[in-house]
């Protein structure tokens, strides 16, 4: 969050502004996610939302390098997620897991992945 930033859901709103040039006015907030803690030591606060009809992308290419899409049904259907186990540099460093959902020629992996697992527990549960 940007310190003019009145919430978590404004600062998301401003983002997708900056990285893929969609307007706050097209996108239909739907609710917050479970804050998440990266690896490397930041939170992520994400929310889910609709995009309506309307919207043009305008991707900030210091941001974002591509803009895909993978149908919700894919992303949300649990037999596409898959653990990895890494070991950073040797044998004695300590095993680190992270999750990934390959859909085509992406690999959709680490925070990203993790944060739509989560979507998908929090819809398993309703």
């Amino acid at each position: 969050m940007d310190q003019e930033d009145a919430s978590a859901e404004q600062a998301a709103l401003r983002e997708t502004l900056e990285e893929i040039g969609v307007e706050s006015q097209f996108i239909q907030v739907l609710g917050a996610l479970p804050d998440f803690f990266t690896g490397t030591g930041f939170v992520m606060k994400p929310f889910v939302g609709i995009l309506q009809d309307g919207y043009q992308l305008s991707i900030n290419r210091n941001e974002v390098e591509e803009v895909f899409t993978v149908p919700l049904s894919f992303v949300l259907n649990p037999s596409n997620h898959y653990l990895h186990h890494i070991r950073e540099t040797d044998a004695s460093s300590p095993l680190k897991q992270y999750f990934s959902i390959p859909y085509h020629d992406y690999f959709i992996w680490g925070a990203t992945a993790a944060v739509i697992r989560n979507f998908y527990y929090k819809l398993a549960r309703l």
